[in-house]
């Protein structure tokens, strides 16, 4: 039960129920098909935006936060700074609120490096050429890397995720993302509905 497949299946007792939601999960719940719908939806959100009201998407903010998990999981680590056990996850943010990518890490992993990452790797139509980082992901090795990549580093000052490896993790994670991104696509449609009501505007 350690992934919360086995809770799910319902009626207690018919392995075949369990059998089928480990098969769906393992067949269409990965990092690959989740990362796909959520570059979907961060574009469908992007090509949405009224660039009026908007702006366009060139800027980005990244950090990682802490996310409680089960002792039980082997990604677990204890982290000093948040005094508790949890999963790290590394979030890359666009300046209108719209995640474009997200990664799972480790503790000591380094800050730079998931940052460069997220800007190569988060394959959205978002083109990016300013990053603000805190301390954490600012350095010479940072500021080196964003000359060669041509864009501008700049920087200043919990729920359960569950299973026992790191793909489970990741799509935990990814999942958390995936909600995120839809919520924010919503979010878009939702107030320039609003906006363009001209009793709003007239008001």
């Amino acid at each position: 039960m350690a992934d919360g497949v086995a809770a799910a299946a319902l009626p207690p007792g018919q392995l075949d129920n369990e059998a089928a939601l480990r098969r769906a999960r393992r067949l269409f719940i990965n990092p690959n098909n989740l990362r796909e719908a959520i570059r979907l939806i961060v574009n469908a959100t992007l090509k949405a935006r009224d660039t009026l009201l908007w702006g366009e998407a060139t800027s980005c903010a990244s950090d990682s936060c802490k996310v409680g998990s089960w002792s039980a999981n082997f990604m677990t680590e204890w982290h000093e700074r948040y005094h508790g056990p949890g999963i790290m996850v590394y979030w890359h943010v666009e300046r209108r609120s719209v995640c474009i990518y997200s990664q799972v890490t480790s503790t000591t992993a380094s800050e730079v490096a998931s940052m460069i990452e997220g800007l190569l790797r988060h394959l959205t139509d978002a083109e990016i050429d300013r990053q603000y980082t805190d301390t954490h992901g600012a350095s010479i090795v940072g500021f080196a890397f964003s000359e060669l990549l041509s864009f501008k580093l700049l920087y200043g000052k919990a729920g359960d995720l569950t299973g026992d490896d790191r793909e489970n993790v990741e799509v935990s994670a990814l999942a958390l993302h995936l909600v995120a991104a839809a919520i924010s696509y919503l979010d878009t449609r939702l107030i320039q509905v609003v906006l363009r009501d001209p009793a709003w505007r007239n008001g």
